[in-house]
């Protein structure tokens, strides 16, 4: 979006008291609501609220004789 296109959306919704962020978050999470699947969105809640724990990675070290 060009700098010129974002002024006059905030200068539009100002006058009517709305904010260009707000609206932006509204359609995202529209778009996200219609074209992400409700399984890949339960997925991405779940692991949002849990901290999947860290796997360590153990590193083998190969020795060619």
């Amino acid at each position: 979006m060009s700098a010129a296109v974002a002024a006059a959306l905030e200068m539009y919704l100002g006058q009517k008291n709305m904010k260009l962020q707000e609206e932006l978050e509204k359609f995202s999470e529209q778009l996200y609501q219609k074209y992400v699947p409700s399984n890949v969105r339960e997925f991405i809640e779940l692991t949002a609220t849990k901290k999947l724990p860290n796997p360590k990675v153990k590193w083998v070290r190969i020795v060619y004789c």
